[in-house]
């Protein structure tokens, strides 16, 4: 909350401070360029205006600073008036508003500055920029130095941080309870039980084990690894690491100390651990911070509304549930996995234990072959297109895909598909009006229809015949942490502007886990009422 309120009215400040043409002139930076700083906006946010006395917005790549004010006010001293060069990353593109970028001041990386010193965190969500993994060590020097928030007291959850990291992917369950705070052993041995059918790919993953609290997160959410760096680790954190027995860490540690590690596979080499140990930690190792897995090793991941009847199956469901989920997608396409669950009748547990194994978007640059392969479904030609996609990885913009097949194969994969982050705009089914609908660009007599069903409409089969062609429009479950500001606000007729920016302002932080969180969130703002009524229909994946 502190946050909104910052970042809301120094934005207010900014826009009512400029002529009303100035405001709406905000530009897309389309190249690396110097402009003078005319506000700071928040710690990681500014105004620029450029020689032409264009003005943009800006945020810094890689910084998160929570809306504190010595953020805030270390930025306005160091570049309130100033001019700054502003480098641009190819792979953090520009939303429409905000334009993300370095920001260099007398040849001192801004951003770089601002995590060393403490005054904000690594942005998870800029983990493909160019300059992540150097940012991330900059981080690391202001956790080791316990210098800004890795100092405070009051952050988070009130404790001082300890900056021991526990591998949630490779720690065992009497580990994991005795080094997390408040979590007991029945909590420890449901991550790792989670983690058996669906390795933690963030941390924020952690949410959706059953019994694991936003409370247990938020005050542990810096103590938590899915990856251990094996040049940084500690002793200890080497040993939470699977089957590493204490004399496996100090021969890594003296060898390290020795040589240090240019390659993994010096581990092995050099007698540290056994080519066992080697590859039950593979996909959770690395030399240099991992804050997000991006494969592990084996993927069976298919994506539900293309993957052939095997494919399926191989991603955990049984035969039957593979034909009813074939049958129902001929008319319906598929929004979330709770999506496929009502449809299926799995329980969220269920739900979230094959949340690597099937998904309804598949990441373009982020997806192991089988997974690319599961989009052209049937086709003849499906393993060929698969692995030249694959070998193509990375891709700048989906459009480049066209290049690599033709038109007919992108039309078919192109709603399946996104690159970096989701935003759906879909008209929930069972909560929106028929003018909603009807502006959805739904048939009049078609959202008559549907909102005749109202609230009954729990699985795609519940859908009247009528409707179901424009089922590419609207869904029967928003998920809260993709859903866009529309599909939000088409939940209740008394969803505040208020209430969505919250919603929006938290899931950048972190995500919604399970719907218990949910329900506490809405109790925190005070709308219980509206969330008793939305429930139903409100999913987190």
């Amino acid at each position: 909350m502190k946050k909104i309120v910052c970042c809301m009215l120094a934005l207010l400040m900014v826009l009512s401070a400029l002529p009303v043409s100035a405001a709406e002139a905000f530009v897309r930076l389309d190249a690396s360029a110097s402009a003078r700083v005319a506000e700071v906006i928040d710690g990681d946010a500014i105004l620029v205006r450029g020689q032409n006395g264009q003005v943009a917005l800006v945020k810094l790549i890689g910084v998160d600073t929570m809306g504190r004010m010595d953020a805030f006010e270390y930025l306005t001293s160091r570049l309130l008036g100033n001019d700054v060069l502003l480098v641009l990353d190819a792979n953090v593109s520009w939303d429409g508003r905000w334009n993300y970028a370095y920001a260099y001041r007398l040849n001192e990386l801004v951003n770089g500055t601002i995590l060393q010193s403490g005054l904000g965190r690594l942005n998870a969500s800029h983990d493909c920029a160019s300059l992540y993994s150097s940012l991330g060590k900059s981080q690391n020097l202001a956790r080791a130095s316990r210098v800004g928030i890795w100092a405070d007291p009051d952050y988070p959850g009130g404790i001082i941080l300890s900056g021991l990291q526990v591998n949630i992917n490779t720690a065992t369950a009497s580990q994991i309870s005795s080094t997390l705070s408040g979590v007991t052993s029945t909590v420890a041995s449901a991550i790792v039980a989670y983690r058996e059918k669906n390795p933690f790919r963030t941390v924020e993953d952690v949410k959706f084990v059953k019994g694991f609290t936003k409370a247990m997160f938020d005050r542990n959410r810096f103590n938590m690894a899915v990856s251990t760096n094996m040049l940084t680790a500690t002793q200890e954190e080497l040993g939470f690491l699977r089957g590493i027995s204490a004399s496996d860490v100090t021969k890594i540690v003296e060898y390290r100390l020795r040589n240090g590690v240019t390659d993994l596979r010096n581990l092995v080499t050099n007698g540290c651990i056994t080519q066992t140990q080697y590859n039950n930690n593979l996909p959770y190792i690395a030399l240099e911070d991992v804050f997000r897995i991006t494969r592990t090793v084996p993927s069976y991941t298919a994506n539900i509304n293309t993957a052939t009847k095997t494919q399926l199956t191989n991603a955990g469901l049984s035969n039957a549930q593979a034909d009813q989920l074939i049958a129902l997608r001929g008319t319906y396409t598929f929004k979330s996995l709770y999506d496929v669950g009502k449809a299926l009748s799995l329980n969220e547990e269920a739900i979230n234990h094959l949340a690597d194994n099937l998904t309804v978007w598949t990441e373009i640059n982020l997806a192991a072959e089988h997974e690319l392969r599961s989009l052209f479904g049937t086709r003849s030609n499906a393993a060929t297109l698969a692995a030249k996609l694959y070998a193509r990885q990375p891709f700048a913009r989906l459009t480049d895909l066209q290049l690599q097949m033709t038109l007919e194969e992108f039309n078919l994969i192109a709603p399946y598909i996104y690159k970096d982050v989701i935003e759906t705009n879909y008209i929930n089914a069972n909560t929106a009006s028929v003018e909603q609908m009807v502006n959805a660009g739904i048939l009049r007599s078609a959202a008559d229809k549907l909102h005749a069903q109202a609230g009954k409409m729990t699985s795609p089969d519940k859908i009247p015949a009528e409707a179901r062609s424009y089922s590419n429009r609207f869904t029967l479950h928003t998920n809260i942490n993709t859903a866009s500001y529309g599909e939000l606000s088409s939940l209740h007729k008394d969803m505040t502007v208020t209430l969505v920016n919250a919603i929006l302002e938290y899931r950048i932080d972190q995500p919604f886990g399970t719907a218990a969180e949910v329900e506490l969130f809405f109790k925190e703002q005070k709308e219980t009422a509206i969330y008793d009524k939305i429930k139903s229909f409100l999913v987190t994946r």
